[in-house]
């Protein structure tokens, strides 16, 4: 009896047994069904393939890119630094030379997890192209075998045959151009009877608008198949302009070009590495449109090299005014990355020296003039006293604002008359309605008639055209020291100085004690071994910049933490000439 009993349990396990197999089994079966399905068995289907955009890479090298996340939530790209030379022309001009690369909006990915299904993530617009050019798109297997390949014209592609794929199957899309709507060069394979991935090549002149594609993904069979290609340039490209308005006189003449640069770049379809061709003594010429005007601006220009930082820019010739001279080499360490769009401004300024400009005692250094005195300081006190006195120390004024949240002198802020602003916080443009490149003044700004606020290029622009040094030495710090200074001097004219008094600032505490408004001024911090000047770049929200004065070298400084204390507090002004 117990036996009977036994077989009759293990017979049941048994079924049970067979039945969760069977189960699985069927699971297994239809989840296959459906998998294939969705990537098509193998059948025929459509891609669509367009063009949305042309980008650039971004410069890593001479540009901070790295996103700053303001209090808002918000995130704001800094400022790309901008490499600065300058060069003498002869005993009366110079040329101050301003090479920034432009940022591309947003970062392209070429890779995608699976199927495009429904592009979505292909889709980064960056500039749109808005003329037709030619592109071809080649495509390969999963193993990297040449498959296909389709020419295209930009905004035409429904009048190319159609490109229809095994769904399921995984291929490599790969795209270019030379942006032209004639030319479009041909592939060379290493064995042209049996094409690969790893084996194609494309080879194109160094003055040559190499855009370039890839993306591997694979096709679904029962979704619309979008290919959306972004086209990347693949060499650099600099628009070049020159402008000699402070000189009063226009450019007759004018040839120029760029060095190193190789004659022929070649991409490999697989690893997408550029290789250059060998040969020196190559230029890449610069093309300028019509003459005998002060401002000048030539066609884009392609440069093909690497990114060694030996670049040079050479003006072959130059005309302005009666002064004529060849071979003048303003840059010769640049740095130019492949893949970057950069802007090269060329001012052709007058030598340092000092002038008065529009009725205010000043001085020209590297094209900009700069007044003698701080904003607000006696216009009748001699900068070259020594000891300097509290008579040229000028006003403490917060970022944005007009008035003076202190007097030169003062060592706490009293409110009277009420003036300080415990919760400013100013738009970033209300010193500068236009740009860094192009500033405009605005209506907060304090500075006098024909000046205005300087900005961060500018500021730049006078430590690298300077010497500094400081006395007395050592510096001292107190309440009451008003003789201590910042003296600067022209690096091509020794009798050209200007005298920053080092006035200290006024620090602020939040009322919460969390770095929140509203913020209470606080008494006068180191007087006698700081000066803290304005200008009117703000990077994000809060991150105002200012020139910093102390006992080592000079420079233009971020100021740290994020927060509305950085707008509170109080520094000097020292204001630069609004010229043509």
């Amino acid at each position: 009896m117990k036996s009977t009993l036994l077989n009759q349990a293990n017979l049941l396990k048994l079924k049970a047994l067979l039945c969760a197999i069977t189960f699985v089994a069927l699971f297994h079966s239809c989840k296959t069904s459906l998998d294939n399905s969705e990537l098509g068995n193998g059948e025929l289907v459509l891609i669509q393939v367009s063009v949305s955009g042309s980008s650039y890479d971004g410069e890593e090298q001479i540009g901070d890119r790295a996103a700053r996340l303001n209090q808002n939530g918000t995130t704001s790209e800094h400022l790309p630094t901008t490499q600065i030379s300058t060069a003498q022309l002869d005993d009366d001009l110079m040329i101050v030379a301003e090479l920034e690369p432009v940022l591309s909006n947003q970062a392209i990915s070429n890779e995608l997890p699976s199927g495009l299904k429904g592009s979505a993530k292909a889709q980064t617009v960056i500039d749109p192209i808005s003329r037709s050019i030619r592109y071809r798109l080649v495509v390969f297997d999963a193993s990297g075998n040449y498959v296909t390949e389709r020419d295209y014209r930009t905004g035409a592609e429904a009048n190319t045959e159609q490109l229809k794929l095994n769904g399921g199957g995984t291929y490599t899309f790969v795209a270019y151009s030379v942006n032209s709507d004639t030319s479009l060069p041909d592939v060379a394979y290493a064995n042209n009877s049996a094409r690969t991935l790893a084996g194609a090549n494309l080879t194109v002149g160094g003055t040559t608008d190499l855009m370039f594609f890839r993306r591997r993904m694979t096709i679904t069979g029962n979704n619309e198949n979008n290919l959306d290609i972004v086209l990347k340039h693949r060499l650099s490209q600099i628009t070049t302009t020159i402008n000699s308005s402070s000189t009063g006189y226009t450019i007759t003449e004018l040839t120029a070009s760029f060095t190193p640069h190789q004659n022929n770049a070649t991409i490999n379809f697989d690893t997408e590495a550029l290789s250059r061709s060998t040969e020196s003594g190559s230029v890449s010429p610069i093309t300028f449109g019509a003459l005998s005007s002060e401002d000048i601006v030539g066609s884009p220009t392609i440069v093909n090299s690497v990114a060694a930082g030996n670049a040079s820019l050479t003006l072959n010739s130059i005309r302005i005014g009666e002064v004529s001279l060849t071979n003048v080499v303003p840059f010769r360490t640049l740095t130019i990355t492949p893949g970057v769009k950069y802007n090269l401004r060329l001012n052709i300024v007058p030598n340092d020296q000092n002038i008065t400009f529009q009725g205010v005692r000043a001085v020209r250094i590297a094209g900009v003039v700069w007044a003698l005195r701080n904003l607000g300081a006696d216009q009748n006190i001699s900068v070259d006293s020594n000891p300097y006195v509290s008579g040229l120390h000028g006003g403490f004024y917060q970022w944005g604002l007009r008035d003076t949240s202190a007097s030169g002198t003062a060592i706490a802020i009293n409110n009277v008359p009420a003036r300080f602003n415990g919760n400013n916080n100013p738009p970033n443009n209300s010193w500068n309605s236009g740009s860094e490149t192009l500033p405009a003044k605005s209506n907060m700004d304090p500075c006098p008639a024909n000046f205005r606020i300087p900005t961060k290029n500018e500021a730049n622009l006078l430590i690298t055209n300077t010497t500094a040094v400081s006395r007395p030495i050592p510096l001292t710090q107190g309440p009451n020291i008003f003789s201590n200074v910042k003296i600067l001097t022209s690096k091509r004219n020794a009798n050209v100085r200007l005298f920053f008094p080092l006035q200290g600032f006024f620090p602020t505490m939040s009322n919460n004690g969390n770095n929140t408004y509203p913020f209470s001024p606080q008494g006068i911090s180191r007087r006698g071994e700081l000066g803290r000047y304005w200008v009117s770049y703000v990077e994000g929200e809060f991150g105002t910049n200012r020139i910093i004065f102390d006992s080592g070298a000079p420079k233009v400084e971020l100021a740290t933490g994020n927060n509305g204390s950085n707008k509170v507090t109080s520094s000097n002004i020292r204001c630069v000439g609004i010229q043509p």
